[in-house]
């Protein structure tokens, strides 16, 4: 019925990638969204072997989307914990700096004193 659409090309446009072809899945779509409604709209395609197949392919692409979005979100979270942690850290080691400095002042002062009234 629609002449440019040859059983050839439509294997391309489905399973136009090597694992595609290995596993006969239908991972993504190598056409246009032109041609994927085209596909997806016209009645003499096989129904079990590609439309139900090319409906499902949007669903499963958002899936992905969402999944790699939650991943994202993951690794950004534990970034910002662990900087978080990092600037904690790097605050704490500065206090400590601060009151070793006042007390190295403090045994100093302490000391000259005694040394001026030689206790």
């Amino acid at each position: 019925p629609l002449p440019h659409l040859t059983l050839r090309r439509v294997a391309e446009l489905c399973y136009g990638d090597a694992h595609s072809r290995r596993t006969c899945l239908i991972e993504r779509f190598n056409g246009s969204m032109a041609e994927f409604d085209e596909l997806l709209h016209c009645d003499s395609l096989a129904r079990f072997e590609w439309r139900d197949r090319l409906a499902q392919l949007p669903a499963k692409l958002e899936k992905r989307a969402r999944e790699q979005r939650e991943l994202a979100e993951q690794r950004a979270a534990a970034t910002a914990a662990a900087a978080a942690k990092r600037r904690r850290e790097q605050r704490w080691w500065c206090v400590v700096g601060v009151l070793s400095a006042v007390a190295l002042t403090f045994a100093a002062v302490i000391a000259a004193y005694f040394a001026y009234y030689e206790w």
